[in-house]
């Protein structure tokens, strides 16, 4: 099986599956994939507006719900916006905030109340962030498949998917350009969630990172 291909069940690369399970476990994430603008539920994309941003924008009226700012090449984004407020994050402890222990919140940089717990990291094919709203559960994101047929999800302990995500390949074939974006959908059972948004615009980049290099995600 391919490097970065796992178990629909979501977490790190699946080593020593059989060739005809590997197939078999290709085809459903292919179909899964595919079958993606059908899932029920509100459906959002993450989208390039210049070199260092990026918009959450609905589908398909394309009304922006938050902005994503980076710095060089890492998924995490540096600064985010929505709903009139401007998120920032402050590191817990004296690690980095790129560090393969990471441990930061997001906060409002008004009232410098946290909005957002997250630790760990997703690189190199492994999938180690978790994130936590105010008052909410841990979440964990799960990734299947290839650069070009990649699949993530936001689950709770119970392994219910609130969020779904698509990464759509760039023409170049090359990961976190203007040509690439990430498609997701709130579940229906979801929608209503406090800061379910600022959640998914946070979470969606982190597929770029799951397919990055140590340090870069």
């Amino acid at each position: 099986m391919a490097r970065g291909e796992a178990s629909l069940r979501g977490g790190d690369a699946t080593v020593g599956r059989s060739q005809r399970s590997g197939k078999r476990l290709s085809e459903e994430i292919e179909g899964a994939w595919h079958n993606f603008p059908n899932l029920p539920g509100a459906h959002l994309s993450m989208m390039a507006v210049g070199r260092d941003a990026w918009d959450l924008v609905t589908d398909p009226g394309g009304e922006v719900r938050a902005r994503c700012v980076h710095k060089g090449s890492t998924a995490v984004p540096s600064l985010v916006t929505a709903d009139g407020h401007t998120y920032v994050w402050r590191k817990i402890g004296k690690r980095k905030i790129l560090g393969n222990s990471r441990v930061v919140d997001l906060v409002d940089l008004a009232t410098n109340a946290p909005i957002l717990h997250m630790s760990g990291l997703h690189s190199n094919y492994r999938a180690g962030t978790r994130m936590t709203l105010t008052g909410a559960r841990e979440l964990h994101f799960p990734v299947v498949g290839h650069s070009w047929r990649a699949l993530m999800s936001a689950t709770d302990d119970s392994t219910t998917a609130l969020v779904q995500y698509r990464l759509v390949p760039s023409k170049r074939q090359t990961l976190f350009d203007h040509y690439a974006w990430i498609e997701a959908v709130i579940s229906p059972t979801a929608a209503t969630f406090p800061g379910i948004e600022l959640l998914v615009a946070v979470s969606a980049p982190l597929l770029f990172g799951y397919f990055q290099a140590d340090g870069e995600g």
